[in-house]
């Protein structure tokens, strides 16, 4: 692997970690926000008690799905083969 591999590797890892760190926000958060809600049949409600939760949520949900996406072109990137050369 040469050095420009590794340091795509290198940010592709940190990449993973950052996203990890706010699915495990999210999550989190959601598990506050429904706390207490939960439906006779055990399921939650899914409301936002206020405008500032569901600004929150939108905004881990959004980001969360901006870094998965950039991270799958730099995932692909790292394994792009031009003219028989790894780049």
């Amino acid at each position: 692997m040469n050095s420009k591999q590794l340091a795509a590797f290198q940010a592709l890892e940190t990449a993973v970690h950052e996203l990890q760190y706010l699915s495990a926000l999210l999550i989190r958060f959601e598990e506050a926000w429904t706390a207490g809600n939960r439906n006779a049949d055990g399921s939650y409600s899914c409301h936002f008690q206020s405008y500032d939760d569901a600004n929150i949520h939108s905004f881990l949900s959004h980001e969360i799905e901006r870094r998965a996406s950039r991270l799958r072109l730099d995932f692909l990137a790292c394994f792009e083969v031009r003219e028989g050369k790894d780049v």
